[in-house]
């Protein structure tokens, strides 16, 4: 979506500084799960295909069914009292009964299990690179990831620090990023960063489309989306009043039929610039050609047809580019190191084979491989 709430331009700036995350994914095919459709082998316990792999024994499918984790051959008593011990502790009480990890587990795996196996596999094979190269990072790395984030999330709103670490938690809250998984980011980015670091080459176009970007004019205009090419022709029939009566306000018809978040602000986006990239080239093109006042045809983007009318253009900030130059060489090396970290990461997730042996997180795990918009 063409969100242009603050909140949801943040989130959207979040997902695209974040190379570490697999939150959004990075190639629904990336991900080799062992799956029934997958492994050569027939004749599955559950009447399907068999998905074990050579030699797994019942010792394995017991672990697999009930989540915990897969025992020796010859376990000594005292590991199984141990494993037993834990996975029976209670983890919670509701009403005053205990709720433990056995009951618990299963349910977090199929909600959550194959996002956070994603993360791990990513984790481990960066790891693995960094050590093959014999690099380190250090602790300085990891909080400078932490400190990029809020910066950046700052110059993309447009707002100050303190009200940007503020909407880094909002977003931290609403994807699940604790203490835990958000350091776990922090250092997955510093890693990732630190391994295409020497391949990033900031040259003066890339500086002067960040200038245009950040400081040249900038388009106020409203969205209508909608799904197909017949609701945007009713859309824009309304608009112009096609039927016999009169127009109708643009902000009136989006809050009734637009599918884009800015509907419940009459239609209005950030003032955007027709450099940023972030927008669809095809809706840059269409509001270039628009005089203010004016509503365009409906234009075809990914998320179905939308109609744009330009309310004004605003001038440019009157910022030399020799004054934010310093500035713009930053932002265009993140950028940069961000494209290169997302694909380093999909070639390390697409090379790593995974196999799954917990019923839960392999149905997890493999909805996630399915599920549509995980290439990113």
């Amino acid at each position: 979506m063409l969100s242009s709430s603050r909140y949801g331009r943040c989130a959207e700036w979040f997902l695209r500084i974040c190379a570490g995350l697999v939150l959004a994914g990075f190639a629904a095919t990336a991900l080799h799960g062992c799956s029934p459709a997958s492994h050569p082998r027939g004749g599955g316990r559950d009447g399907g295909e068999d998905w074990r792999v050579a030699g797994d024994s019942d010792a394995l499918w017991a672990a697999r069914d009930t989540a915990l984790p897969i025992p020796s051959p010859n376990p000594s008593q005292a590991s199984v009292q141990s494993v037993r011990s834990a996975s029976e502790r209670p983890v919670a009480l509701i009403a005053g009964e205990p709720l433990s990890w056995n009951e618990l587990t299963p349910l977090l795996a199929e909600a959550a299990g194959g996002e956070v196996l994603a993360e791990v596999v990513l984790d481990r094979q960066a790891r693995r690179e960094l050590d093959s190269r014999g690099i380190e990072i250090t602790a300085d790395d990891v909080s400078r990831e932490r400190a990029y984030l809020s910066q950046s999330i700052a110059r993309s709103a447009g707002v100050s620090q303190s009200q940007a670490i503020e909407l880094v938690a909002q977003i931290r809250r609403s994807r699940g990023l604790g203490d835990v998984r958000f350091e776990k980011l922090a250092e997955r980015n510093a890693i990732l960063r630190r391994l295409v670091r020497d391949e990033v080459i900031v040259d003066d176009a890339g500086v002067q489309q960040a200038f245009e970007n950040r400081h040249g004019p900038k388009h106020v205009v409203r969205l209508i989306v909608v799904s197909t090419s017949n609701e945007a022709g009713r859309a824009l029939d309304r608009l112009r009043g096609g039927q016999g009566s009169g127009p109708e306000p643009f902000g009136e018809v989006a809050g009734e039929v637009s599918i884009d978040p800015t509907k419940f602000r009459g239609g209005y986006l950030d003032p955007l610039s027709l450099a940023d990239p972030t927008y669809p080239a095809a809706l840059r093109q269409t509001i270039s050609r628009l005089q203010p006042g004016e509503v365009s045809q409906p234009v075809a983007i990914e998320e179905g047809y939308a109609i744009v009318k330009l309310e004004k253009i605003e001038p440019p900030s009157g910022v030399s580019i020799e004054q934010a130059r310093p500035g713009l060489e930053q932002e265009v090396r993140l950028v940069r190191e961000r494209v290169l970290m997302d694909r380093l990461a999909g070639r390390l997730l697409e090379s790593t084979n995974v196999t799954v042996f917990d019923r839960s997180l392999e149905w997890s795990w493999r909805a996630r491989r399915q599920s549509p918009g995980q290439a990113r």
